[in-house]
């Protein structure tokens, strides 16, 4: 009996503590995406912008190959702690992708990467296979 009344207890105190865990509407809410007004005017160059970035980056920047980048979108940037945040930042964001060679002269294949920018300059770029992007790029 006692053996009972400590199951029904611990199956009780379970479903309690998983119905807890349960999202609100004013969770699922703020995650909507930031209105393009508040992200500041649409980057006018952003292809431009992102090669400019590569050139100062790369290793060989004459190296720059098969480049292709998306139309920019209103998105969010996460800014880090060590950069003053933490916090989202409304922002626009492009994705882009290139080869380039190493510093061993060879070519490292397609890497993938999203730009963000506010009032037309680039803010961020984090890698697209880190799994705090939440950015769909297709």
């Amino acid at each position: 009996m006692k053996l009972s009344l400590k199951l029904t207890s611990i199956l009780a105190l379970a479903v309690v503590s998983l119905t807890a865990c349960q999202p609100s509407a004013s969770k699922v809410v703020a995650n909507t995406p930031p209105a393009t007004e508040d992200a500041g005017p649409k980057p006018k160059d952003a292809n431009s912008s992102i090669k400019g970035y590569l050139h100062s980056v790369l290793r060989d920047p004459d190296s720059l190959r098969d480049f292709s980048a998306t139309e920019p979108r209103v998105g969010a940037y996460f800014v880090p702690v060590l950069q003053g945040g933490p916090k989202n930042v409304p922002a626009w964001y492009s994705c882009f992708s290139y080869n380039a060679k190493n510093g061993f002269g060879g070519y490292v294949g397609v890497q993938r990467y999203v730009a963000f920018f506010k009032d037309h300059q680039i803010i961020g770029v984090i890698d697209m296979e880190n799994p705090w992007s939440k950015h769909q790029c297709r």
